[in-house]
């Protein structure tokens, strides 16, 4: 048994199928995966039939499946609610005299959020500061 992992970029093609299958066989554990980069409306509609078709062949092989696009837009969509907030959390201390940033405050958002994920804690630290600066902006 082979204990290497694959994730395969799947079209919903015979291709990316067959080669999903093909591994499996020889005992590979594959995952796939689908980024849609269009957003044409016609191209758009045969991208989430592709995507469909993707989605039931990996789940027909008992493969874990992920449309990329979708995650891409739920984390765009938390940014937009998170400066939102920023944007009420700055009016707030603008109107009781409160300085926008606190060092020690931010300090321990990038502990704590490190402490979140630390096999990525550099990563998830860097992604926090550049959060936390973009909500300054918002908030000044």
């Amino acid at each position: 048994m082979n204990n290497k992992r694959v994730l395969i970029a799947m079209s919903g093609g015979v291709d990316s199928s067959a080669a999903a299958a093909l591994l499996q066989a020889q005992g590979y554990t594959c995952g796939g995966a689908m980024l849609r980069l269009y957003r044409d409306p016609e191209v758009d509609r045969l991208s989430a039939q592709n995507a469909a078709d993707a989605q039931a062949v990996a789940e027909r092989l008992g493969m874990e499946f992920h449309l990329l696009d979708e995650t891409d837009a739920a984390i765009l969509e938390l940014f937009d609610r998170r400066q939102r907030l920023s944007a009420a959390i700055g009016a707030y201390k603008s109107a009781h005299g409160l300085p926008v940033r606190d060092k020690a405050r931010e300090a321990e958002v990038l502990r704590t959020r490190g402490d979140m994920l630390p096999e990525r804690r550099d990563q998830a630290e860097r992604l926090m500061t550049l959060l936390m600066a973009l909500s300054r902006e918002e908030q000044a």
